[in-house]
């Protein structure tokens, strides 16, 4: 079992949606290894993250009573897993994206005993599993709309290139991984 420290909501605790705001949910297998489950969003000029890798979620909608009821809507609807079959252990700090400040994202954190089985919804081109101690720290350039270019953080595996608001929750994810039960490192 992987222990996370300081995790922001315990289950069970309402953590209020609404308009300008969103969940995604980190499914992180434990079994052997552990290693967390990443989404490549399709190519469309809808969506301000078209192609990128990012976790299972998306947006509140006036149906779900709060945002863990969006962060179950979502993954299902993306990954077609059902959240009551994880263990849920909370919520980290919200994250802004820089592209829409307005946006506040709830990362809710879920374990896994092995690859829960994965169906892709219509929003996403593929998805990986990536074992954690193998993300490795890298940059990205990006290009603001100003034509100024930036150097952002991220993280890599493989070919991908993890970076804007998926890697700030990663860099949660690590900092509050430890204790006697960690197989991480």
């Amino acid at each position: 079992m992987v222990v996370f420290r300081g995790l922001r909501a315990p289950v069970g605790e309402v953590v209020e949606g609404g308009r300008d705001r969103a969940a995604v949910v980190a499914v992180i297998n434990v079994e052997d290894e552990p290693e967390i489950l990443f989404v490549i969003r399709r190519i469309s000029g809808r969506d301000p993250w078209s192609g990128q890798v990012a976790l299972p979620g998306g947006r509140w909608e006036p149906g779900d009573r709060d945002l863990l009821e969006t962060a179950e809507r979502e993954l299902m609807e993306e990954v077609g897993i059902r959240l009551g079959e994880l263990r849920l252990l909370g919520a980290l700090d919200v994250v802004r994206p820089s592209n829409m400040p307005s946006l506040t994202v709830t990362p809710f954190i879920a374990e896994a005993e092995g690859r829960p089985r994965v169906r892709l919804g219509g929003e996403l081109s593929t998805y990986f599993w990536a074992r954690l101690r193998e993300l490795k720290p890298a940059e990205k350039i990006v290009r603001r709309p100003s034509g100024e270019y930036v150097v952002r953080p991220a993280y890599s595996y493989s070919a991908w290139v993890i970076w804007g608001v998926t890697a700030r929750i990663l860099d949660q994810i690590f900092e509050r991984v430890g204790g006697p039960g960690s197989r991480l490192f």
